[in-house]
């Protein structure tokens, strides 16, 4: 199961999973990218991967204020 969590390691200058040079701007994007990126791999459906994305879009929507 994964969970979402939130972490902002100023020592960690890389992603870990892509290893490209972090962006604190684009933090939302880049974690739906990374747990799409899992979820085509172990999901065995779109539907699945769907209801992915619109949970991840509806958590960035409602924490976006909070960084604003």
């Amino acid at each position: 199961m994964l969970n979402l969590t939130y972490d902002n390691d100023k020592e960690q200058c890389y992603y870990d999973i892509c290893e490209q040079e972090r962006d604190p701007n684009f933090w939302a994007t880049l974690n739906a990218l990374i747990v799409v990126s899992f979820a085509r791999k172990m999901l065995s459906s779109v539907k699945s991967l769907h209801a992915i994305i619109l949970l991840i879009s509806i958590v960035r929507y409602h924490n976006s204020n909070a960084f604003w």
